[in-house]
């Protein structure tokens, strides 16, 4: 790490600024309430992602008999597609706002999430496609939401002090990891309830409804409540000479780099 960012400068901090005392600083934050639905929304699709993650390897065992190498395809196909929808996720960008973008990628996700449900009822190879779709979209919306995450964070409103960036991201970071916790709990949780049993034996035709619908419907579910989030938040299109005065100056390091 050391070694990578040794050449990197480091932001100096503006001549005259002070701190802010942490509780003025989130008291601050409060008012900016398109950065709260977007953490709304990344805690959402973070703790469906979780509920996916935790119910695969059973329902690959137990819904789509599949073997240790089966689960291993799946893992690929999703990571592999997920990198492939970050890459396209520029390109994305330029076509259309970011918003509206991660709206589609969602309402994308969504859908293939339940079309999962009827994929675990066909040959194994339907739901590597399915998968492979909710990847895509996926990678898009995780490069998309920082790049918005941005722009929420330097919005200000009359008669509100300014917070600093990091402040901000460390509130996203805290939401990120809340989410993927909240989903992991709840899976475990969820398996319990259902009377799922650990160690390989026979489960009950319950159980194993609710391990088909604990990869695809629930995660789906998850996913509507983070469009809803995501709908609520409205964001300016561009910088405009008119409208950049709503948003922060970028540093001088941000501004070399763009």
């Amino acid at each position: 790490f050391y070694l990578a960012m040794r050449g990197i400068p480091v932001a100096r901090r503006a001549a005259g600024s002070e701190d802010m005392p942490l509780l003025a600083s989130l008291k601050a934050t409060l008012t900016n309430r398109d950065f709260y639905f977007l953490m709304a929304f990344v805690m959402s699709v973070n703790a469906g992602a979780s509920m996916l993650f935790g119910f695969m390897p059973f329902a690959n065992h137990y819904v789509l008999l599949g073997s240790a190498g089966d689960l291993g395809v799946l893992e690929a196909v999703l990571g592999v597609t997920v990198l492939l929808g970050m890459t396209a996720a520029p390109q994305v960008a330029r076509r259309l706002e970011p918003v509206r973008a991660m709206r589609l990628c969602t309402v994308a996700v969504a859908a293939f999430l339940g079309l999962m449900l009827l994929a675990s009822f066909l040959p194994l190879w339907v739901t590597w496609g399915m998968l492979a779709c909710v990847g895509l979209a996926s990678g898009v919306i995780g490069v998309l939401v920082q790049a918005s995450t941005l722009t929420a964070a330097r919005l200000t409103a009359p008669g509100v002090v300014a917070v600093s960036l990091g402040f901000y991201l460390g509130i996203m970071l805290a939401g990120i990891k809340l989410g993927n916790s909240l989903g992991g709990i709840a899976s475990g949780e969820l398996l319990q309830l259902v009377g799922f049993v650990p160690g390989g034996g026979p489960q009950s035709a319950s159980t194993l409804r609710w391990l088909r619908t604990g990869y695809t419907v629930v995660p789906m579910l998850f996913t509507i409540a983070a469009g809803v989030f995501l709908h609520r938040v409205r964001l300016p299109r561009q910088a405009t000479p008119d409208a950049g005065a709503a948003l922060d100056p970028l540093p001088a390091l941000e501004r070399g780099l763009a």
